[in-house]
């Protein structure tokens, strides 16, 4: 197996992002649909669909219980909204499921599992549109919680999805041990992607990120700031938005992680790395953008 890999380096990202049309609107910049949020996590939907709207997306829907709508209109007045039935765990009813189906049909990207909880309802949920939606989908967090159960599941998407667990989540998805998978994490990453038609984003204090056809680029810029719960829903926003802009699902994952790393640099440079919060890691982004012109 090769281990030829790519460090990634922002110059190279900056080449692959696309400046905006003067002439364009919103519909050229896609529709993501967010499946985010409970009644226990509700500042991981917010994390996420922020993230994802300062990166760029055209329109960010977020399909989610009346308690988060409630919680993120508070803070994000670009996001559009798709109420749902709360069930007794308090995570998103497995009714709701044909609803999220339906908005998923107009979208160009879906985003599953920030802040879900892993229950009977929330795997039917991420069951139906693994296996029904024909957009590119991100699954994240309590999604792939559920999809360790059955992770043949992830090769049933319709296009190539991209995974994106930390090291605790890929050994429930693999079986392998944690210290297995920090021995040889190159391996993990590609085995996983070539097994299941994936892109996967393995995440530590180095990231992964490995392609089927055998690509594989890493992120060696390390900041312990990020060692906060928040930081993967970030980044798993940003990875949805260019996915929903139309960037190839290998390019999205690798420009993502770096910007996202490049970002966290500037907010610890700003705030400290015991300090920085993940939501500070959004307006950093912003800076990013502007000083490279976009």
């Amino acid at each position: 197996m090769t281990k030829n890999i790519e460090i990634i380096k922002l110059k190279n990202v900056i080449k692959i992002l696309k400046k905006r049309d003067p002439e364009s609107n919103k519909s050229d910049y896609g529709m993501l649909t967010a499946v985010c949020g409970s009644s226990l996590y509700r500042g991981a939907a917010s994390l996420a669909v922020g993230s994802a709207l300062r990166c760029g997306v055209g329109i960010v829907r977020l399909a989610s219980i009346e308690k988060v709508v409630a919680s993120v209109a508070a803070k994000i007045s670009g996001c559009i909204f798709l109420p749902l039935e709360e069930s007794v765990s308090g995570s998103i009813s497995a009714e709701s499921a044909q609803s999220i189906l339906s908005a998923a049909e107009k979208s160009t990207a879906l985003l599953i599992g920030c802040g879900l909880i892993n229950c009977s309802d929330t795997k039917a949920i991420v069951e139906t549109l693994v296996k029904g939606c024909k957009c590119p989908m991100v699954l994240d967090a309590d999604a792939l919680n559920v999809l360790s159960e059955n992770p043949n599941l992830i090769a049933r998407a319709d296009a190539v999805p991209i995974v994106t667990p930390h090291v605790g989540e890929m050994s429930r998805l693999t079986g392998k041990s944690i210290a297995e998978i920090k021995a040889d994490p190159i391996s993990t990453a590609l085995e996983f992607s070539k097994k299941y038609s994936c892109i996967t984003i393995l995440k530590d204090s180095t990231t992964y990120i490995a392609s089927p056809d055998g690509r594989v680029a890493a992120n060696l810029e390390k900041n312990p700031g990020l060692a906060k719960g928040g930081s993967g829903d970030v980044l798993a926003g940003m990875v949805a938005s260019l996915l929903a802009q139309g960037y190839d699902p290998y390019d999205a994952a690798v420009c993502a992680v770096k910007l996202h790393s490049a970002a966290s640099v500037k907010t610890a440079e700003r705030l400290s790395q015991y300090g920085m919060q993940p939501d500070d890691i959004i307006c950093d982004l912003c800076k990013l953008f502007a000083e490279y012109g976009y």
